[in-house]
């Protein structure tokens, strides 16, 4: 809990330092969400695999830096499966992560503000992700079955999360983003989760105040 404490402690402190550069209630805090699908990979030891799945995210900006700059706090849900057979003997089935992350992301340019009517935008951002992992592996004896070892594992991970991407206006009203991200485990057994997602933003349509033309 220390750790989501922080995350709130910092989020606070950018709010009320940077208050007095919003232009307006409505164009400084508003909600967001994004949602599409992600690949990535699995890092643990001897256990690699492949990982597809989805993520829904979504985002409260409530700090102004500047004219196209914002902080934000979001919760990117992330939903993965995977199964991967690897070696002569071994696979893994049956294979789910489901991850908590709550973040503190800087926005700029496209996205930053609803009203912010830019082509392109970036973001970058970092908090802590509570994860569940479920999965098992079996290894199996070509000479003896009675050597084959199944294994079972099934537990809560936390850790630090981090992730940046750009954003991409495609239509008015309508942009997406292209993200990379990726969580370190401190459990026993580190099972570190990396991938890459585009995700769709939705909500984005401009509003009549606010200006903004070109790439930046």
């Amino acid at each position: 809990m220390r750790y989501l404490a922080t995350i709130v402690i910092i989020a606070f402190f950018f709010s009320n330092s940077y208050s007095q550069v919003r232009t307006s209630g409505k164009a400084a805090k508003d909600w967001t969400f994004q949602m599409g699908p992600t690949v990535g990979m699995i890092d643990g030891k001897r256990l690699a695999p492949t990982t597809y799945g989805l993520i829904l995210q979504p985002k409260f900006i409530f700090g102004q830096l500047g004219r196209e700059t914002s902080v934000s706090v979001s919760m990117p849900l992330t939903a993965l499966m995977f199964s991967q057979k690897y070696g002569a003997n071994s696979i893994v089935n049956s294979g789910f992560s489901a991850n908590i992350p709550i973040v503190l992301d800087f926005n700029f340019y496209h996205a930053a503000f609803k009203r912010e009517k830019r082509t392109l935008g970036a973001y970058l951002g970092a908090g802590w992700n509570f994860n569940y992992m479920n999965f098992s592996t079996y290894r199996a004896d070509p000479i003896d079955i009675t050597n084959d070892v199944k294994n079972n594992y099934d537990g809560l991970n936390h850790g630090p999360y981090f992730n940046a991407g750009i954003r991409i206006k495609i239509a008015n009203g309508a942009s997406f983003d292209i993200r990379v991200y990726g969580t370190m485990s401190l459990a026993r057994t580190p099972l570190n989760v990396y991938g890459v997602g585009v995700l769709y933003n939705f909500g984005m349509k401009a509003k009549s105040y606010g200006q903004g033309s070109g790439w930046f």
